[in-house]
């Protein structure tokens, strides 16, 4: 096999592959690079090309060592020698056979692209491509920027879109794997109709033990089936809830069913229909091969009015579901961007998933402004947030004499504070959308508003408390197999938050508020509208924390009652509520056993965000913007952000690093032993990627600029690799032990 790139492209080249093109190089050896410069560059000119990519080309390159050194693109073939000193330059202490790559480089492609035979880190048996449309494939293998992605299971032809280019990459693939005789990964740029193939190495990996095929079928016979109870359903991730990260893509079975029981089940559309939603009948999940999806049509329906006319409801859904299959990319944020789930402002909410008729609108409007004065009850929301400032005084006391005590202390826990929880939160996403549309029509800023819910996080003067509620909480409020902070360290929870006080009001913010309010026949003002921003805010943090710490102590006492009947916290959440109530004790190793082989067995599925009756698990082409978790089990600790002029010695070991991109050129940072690394753009196959599996490093990849912006502001994050979600953590960093 073949040790450095040049040597690599050689056999492919040899190969002769239809539809293949390797474009021209040379290889200039260090050696020869000192002694006869001239004749090297003389070498180069013969490439007779206007722009060169200057690769590094070490011995060992071709097995390992992905993006360890420097490669610059778009070279000035007239004065290549600084690009290539800078090369050579970056490799450090000199080896015998170090030399650099000189290629023609590839103008006006159309697509650029990482292409793997199989899928990292698992070697699921999937070809992986991500690609960006692009005229260089420094955008994939630098991960400056977020990219599509392919997953075609080994043995299917492509089919759809971009389907001549994925044609031609599974047959060339096919053909290396066949002729190397072991996995490899390509970089390549689509121009003119051929492949022209610029990178080639091998993957050090090894194919599961385990079959993909049972999984698949699996998972092919539940979407059959939730496709004969709704034609024309729609399942996604993240619509409602957001239960992919609550609980992570993949989590284990006892949190899915803590979720479905004390939320997902009856009480999202109870909580709804007792404010004045739409009665709605049916649990909110749908789980596809142990992923929490999310029942799109139901989640729609119950932000309607429930005095809408039923015939209105069925066509407003109708027409947000087709808006949705046709940006599926707003899965995730659906409410505010494709459906109106509450009165609001302006003109703005009618054209959502539109256009619609104007009596439609009409009624829908009269609907929405007759269940404002339950929706925005200020009363209420007082109500609620004393409630639960009261409640995070103690712990509550959990039943310890058997699991049928146990099992209805849940059921009490979930009409007392999972039912509250879910109409404070339902009544603070109305808010949003009524502060959020007054912003649109300038009456409030967004600084304003960002300024209004950092003081409603706040405690206000005299709501210190007597027990530090942060102790009791745990990264994963369902996971039963996640430590408390408390747990992890008597001192994670810091000192006391400090006492708030409530924004001021503009003079200009208070009358062009007032006047929206008029003329849109709201009966509130300004001071309205700000008291119950700021009350919808602490009343839903207030009532989440509640419930968070009241399961977390209710978990703890159910690792208590499981330790007497011989099965351990990690054991335990193999299980399900269903199997703790019905299955004696001494059957749980059986079930728990069958869990994990079939968990093990769903994990090397590809699941798509957004499923219908449509989909083909066998081959999936997903948008720019889902995150790549690369690595196994969890992770937990300080975060330290990169920056282009950061320097080494700035960075201490064993963080949890936050870098935009991680080029190549930039492997110091893995000099520093990060406990993983986490960047706003990239995907499986960047060099980041490659780079940090080899080290055996976790990546979380391709998370976008905002949350990453989001998790610099925290001390630190905790990161499930094997379900699928990172959390901020509110412990400080130094404090932290994974």
């Amino acid at each position: 096999m073949w040790m450095d790139k040049s040597s690599a492209l050689s056999w492919l080249a040899a190969l002769r592959l239809p539809r293949v093109v390797v474009p021209r190089f040379e290889r200039v050896a260090a050696a020869a690079w000192r002694a006869q410069r001239a004749q090297c560059l003389a070498r180069i000119a013969g490439l007779h090309a206007a722009c060169l990519a200057v690769r590094s080309d070490r011995v060992g390159e071709g097995e390992a060592q992905a993006g360890a050194w420097l490669s610059l693109l778009g070279v000035d073939a007239r004065a290549p020698a600084a690009a290539i000193d800078r090369v050579f330059a970056s490799y450090g202490d000199p080896r015998r056979g170090d030399a650099v790559l000189v290629q023609r480089q590839v103008q006006g492609a159309r697509i650029a692209g990482v292409s793997a035979s199989r899928a990292l880190p698992d070697g699921a048996p999937y070809r992986v491509t991500s690609f960006v449309l692009d005229a260089s494939n420094s955008a994939v293998t630098a991960a400056s920027s977020q990219a599509w992605m392919a997953f075609e299971r080994i043995g299917v032809r492509p089919r759809g879109r971009w389907q001549g280019l994925r044609d031609a990459l599974a047959r060339t693939l096919e053909a290396l794997v066949q002729a190397a005789g072991r996995e490899l990964e390509i970089e390549w740029l689509w121009s003119g109709g051929r492949l022209h193939v610029v990178q080639v190495r091998a993957l050090c990996l090894e194919p599961p033990a385990l079959r993909l095929q049972p999984a698949l079928a699996r998972a092919r016979r539940a979407i059959v089936a939730s496709a004969e109870r709704a034609p024309r359903g729609v399942l996604a991730w993240m619509p409602d809830w957001n239960p992919a990260e609550l609980l992570g893509e993949h989590p284990r079975p006892l949190a899915l069913s803590l979720f479905t029981a004390l939320i997902a089940a009856r009480t999202w559309s109870r909580a709804r229909a007792a404010l004045g939603y739409a009665p709605v009948a049916g649990a909110l999940l749908q789980p596809i091969a142990g992923r929490p999806y999310v029942r799109v049509a139901q989640s729609l329906a119950s932000w309607l009015p429930a005095t809408l006319a039923p015939a209105l409801r069925a066509r407003i859904v109708a027409g947000q579901l087709r808006g949705l299959r046709a940006r599926p990319q707003l899965h995730d944020r659906i409410e505010f961007e494709l459906a109106c789930s509450a009165f609001e402002f302006g003109e703005d909410w009618s054209r959502r998933a539109g256009p619609w008729p104007v009596r439609l609108l009409r009624d829908w409007r009269s609907a929405l402004l007759a269940q404002a004065p339950r929706l925005y009850d200020v009363a209420a929301l007082r109500a609620q947030a004393e409630r639960a400032r009261f409640a995070l005084r103690g712990e509550r006391a959990w039943p310890a004499a058997g699991m049928r005590d146990w099992l209805g202390a849940l059921a009490r826990l979930r009409e007392d504070w999972a039912l509250p929880f879910a109409q404070s939160a339902r009544r603070c996403f109305a808010w949003e959308a009524l502060l959020r549309s007054a912003e649109r029509l300038g009456a409030v800023s967004a600084r304003e508003l960002a300024e209004w819910r950092a003081a409603a996080a706040l405690p206000l003067p005299g709501e210190s408390l007597e027990v530090d509620w942060r102790t009791m909480l745990r990264p994963g409020t369902f996971e039963i197999a996640s430590l408390r902070i408390g747990d992890r360290d008597a001192a994670a929870a810091g000192r006391p938050l400090p006492p708030g006080q409530a924004p001021t009001l503009a003079g200009s913010t208070r009358r062009a508020l007032d006047a929206l309010c008029r003329s849109h026949g709201l009966a509130c003002d300004a001071a309205g509208l700000q008291a119950g921003f700021l009350l919808a805010h602490r009343a839903r943090d207030w009532g989440k924390l509640v419930l968070a710490t009241q399961l977390s102590a209710g978990l703890e006492a159910l690792v208590v009652l499981a330790a007497g009947l011989g099965c351990e916290r990690e054991e335990l959440s193999w299980l399900t509520l269903r199997d703790l109530r019905t299955l004696p004790a001494s059957r749980w190793r059986e079930r728990i056993d069958a869990r994990q082989r079939r968990h093990a067995q769903d994990a090397l599925l590809r699941m798509p965000a957004l499923i219908d009756a449509n989909t083909r698990l066998e081959q999936l082409l997903l948008a720019p913007g889902r995150p790549v978790y690369l690595g196994c089990g969890r992770i937990a600790g300080p975060l330290q952000r990169i920056a282009l002029d950061t320097r080494p010695q700035q960075v201490p070991t064993r963080a949890i690093l936050l870098l935009e991109r991680c080029e190549p050129g930039f492997d110091w940072v893995f000099a520093r032993h990060p406990r993983a690394l986490i960047t706003a753009f990239g995907g499986p196959n960047a060099h980041v990627a490659l780079r940090a599996h080899e080290l055996g490093v976790p990546a979380l990849l391709g998370v976008g600029p905002e949350a990453l912006q989001r998790m610099a502001a925290a001390p630190a994050v905790e990161v499930d690799f094997d379900a699928g979600w990172w959390r901020a953590l509110a412990a400080p960093a130094n404090r932290l032990r994974a």
